[in-house]
């Protein structure tokens, strides 16, 4: 009725004094505003972008591949544990034994090709560990069981050397390249050495080390990051000569003192009478055989044989191949 504000039956409000609400909605702050104009260009993206259809049953079937062969593949890092959680331990006992002697071929022959063969074998095994703890009931074409054993094969190689990395740090190898009777080395045997041998205190003369000795580029010395097993002939403040003895060997000379050649032997590239090489301070001199012809200049002698003691890399310990000849080797002084 006019003039009423309330229902009369109900005692509803039928109207109210009208008043002013203020409006003042929060704004965003001014550093996500950039982010939500991303988010906005992403979505309009994704609108533009034709998405494959994919049924129900179908998305069912990855969900429940990718959880189960995710979580058997993290937890198989260490080969066995996710068979172990799931009291199936038994079923790759005989996988398991055969990666333990793959990773223990490669570890044996460490530094041959034989070695790499084993680690390939022991990397290519972990991943078939990993990868029958959970995604090989649910896959069986053989297409995507070879893709997913690639993946997870580059995964754990990285793994491997990342590992081999860290366990190993004191630990680097090479090959020589000049044979040395006294130490039972000839050219092409892989020995092993320790970077934290590499002081002043452990290198004397007749050490072989592991140092950046550069090569030989159109008869031209040329740094880089090369580095070769030598061994120290020449510590620093000495003078060292070479000279033919009356036998008809070439040798070295120290200070007027002649080293023996089966413990110092002299390369072909170093044969020549009149060198004459002072060492200066911190460095010294390092003998190793370079696939050269010609003679060569002191200048270029001096650039290649001539090192800091700093720059040494590791200093040799141990033959490791051939494994006939596998030993410790002995100091000289």
């Amino acid at each position: 009725m006019p003039g009423q504000t309330t229902c009369f039956q109900c005692g509803c409000v039928l109207c109210a004094e009208s008043t002013t609400a203020p409006v003042r909605p929060p704004r965003m702050a001014a550093w996500k505003r950039p982010w939500r104009r991303l988010k906005r260009a992403a979505i309009r993206a994704a609108r533009i972008i034709p998405h494959p259809k994919v049924s129900q049953r179908t998305a069912e079937w990855l969900d429940r591949v990718l959880n189960r062969a995710l979580s058997g593949i993290l937890l198989s890092i260490v080969p066995g544990v996710a068979h172990a959680l799931q009291r199936r331990l038994r079923s790759v006992r005989l996988y398991l034994a055969l990666w333990v002697l793959f990773l223990f071929g490669a570890l044996f022959f460490y530094g041959g090709s034989l070695g790499m063969a084993f680690l390939g074998l022991a990397v290519t095994w972990h991943a078939w560990i990993a990868l029958k703890a959970g995604m090989w009931q649910q896959v069986h074409e053989l297409r995507y069981r070879l893709l997913a054993m690639g993946f997870v094969a580059a995964g754990l190689g990285f793994l491997y050397w990342g590992i081999g990395r860290l366990v190993l740090s004191d630990i680097t190898g090479g090959y020589v390249t000049q044979a040395v009777e006294f130490h039972r080395v000839s050219a092409g045997d892989f020995v092993l050495a320790r970077r934290s041998m590499a002081d002043v205190e452990h290198l004397t003369r007749g050490s072989l080390v592991l140092a950046p000795m550069g090569t030989i580029q159109a008869r031209r010395p040329r740094r880089g990051p090369y580095e070769v097993i030598a061994q120290i002939v020449a510590l620093p403040g000495e003078t060292l000569t070479v000279e033919k003895a009356a036998t008809g060997e070439t040798r070295f000379v120290i200070s007027g003192q002649p080293l023996e050649t089966d413990v110092y032997p002299v390369p072909r590239w170093l044969t020549r009478p009149d060198l004459s090489v002072k060492i200066p301070e911190g460095c010294c001199f390092l003998s190793t055989a370079y696939r050269t012809t010609g003679r060569y200049s002191t200048d270029t002698i001096l650039a290649l044989c001539v090192v800091p003691l700093e720059d040494i890399e590791a200093k040799v310990f141990m033959r490791w191949l051939p494994i006939g000849r596998r030993g410790f080797i002995r100091e000289v002084e």
